[in-house]
């Protein structure tokens, strides 16, 4: 007959071999659990590799765009600048503010002649996606600067490409009527004696007037050219 004590030290050890069973079990799941995760960890990441490549051989080569690129492997793109799409067009643009300023680069922008957005300088906003408009929109000194425009009024929000221009714009009442809305007031000084505010006023009705001056912004079409065609310089 079999004691008590013999049942107790059986069932404690089929006890025992049922934990460590259990804990074999675990074990085995983890292991499978962790061997599908790292190729999948592995495909993900090469394929986030992958998109980075493609978004680098579509992105386009700046300093190919200057002429200066030496590298007949190079990851990003080398586009011809007046071939280029609207989309790579608007990259550019979007780009250029966060770059080092280059006056071969930007010669070279310039030469493509891009007009200013009107939905963004004339309606209040720009209808497209940030980023996705392929027009200039001169929001400061340094847009402006890539734009062609040296001298920047941030009262007008308008760009000069002469120190003449702007002292003849600062003595105009559209920017002293500007000046005030702003709460500031700056007094019309004159302008290389005889050409004084007064002549800087006369001329602002009469042709290139509101801003045409050559070299100005000008406001008339969906794509509003940068170059005016007016002698007007408020």
């Amino acid at each position: 007959m079999v004691s008590l004590n013999d049942l107790d030290q059986q069932i404690g050890a089929l006890e025992s071999a049922e934990e460590e069973e259990a804990e074999e079990d675990e074990v085995v799941e983890e292991k499978r659990s962790k061997g599908s995760r790292e190729p999948k960890s592995k495909l993900e990441a090469e394929e986030t590799k992958r998109k980075k490549g493609r978004a680098a051989r579509n992105a386009v080569c700046f300093r190919y765009l200057e002429g200066t690129c030496k590298f007949d492997d190079c990851k990003f793109g080398h586009v011809n600048p007046q071939k280029l799409t609207s989309e790579e067009r608007a990259q550019v643009l979007q780009e250029l503010p966060l770059r080092k300023y280059s006056k071969k680069l930007s010669e070279a922008i310039r030469a493509l002649n891009i007009p200013r957005c009107k939905d963004f300088h004339q309606r209040g906003g720009c209808k497209r996606p940030t980023g996705k408009c392929h027009f200039w929109h001169l929001t400061d000194a340094t847009v402006a600067k890539w734009a062609g425009f040296d001298f920047w009024c941030a009262v007008c929000s308008k760009g000069f490409t002469s120190e003449d221009q702007m002292l003849e714009h600062k003595a105009s009442k559209v920017h002293q009527s500007n000046k005030r809305g702003r709460g500031e007031f700056e007094p019309s000084a004159s302008f290389r004696g005889s050409r004084g505010s007064g002549r800087a006023q006369s001329r602002g009705r009469g042709r290139g007037g509101s801003g045409r001056g050559r070299g100005c912004e000008e406001d008339e079409e969906e794509a509003v050219p940068l170059r005016g065609r007016g002698r007007g310089r408020t």
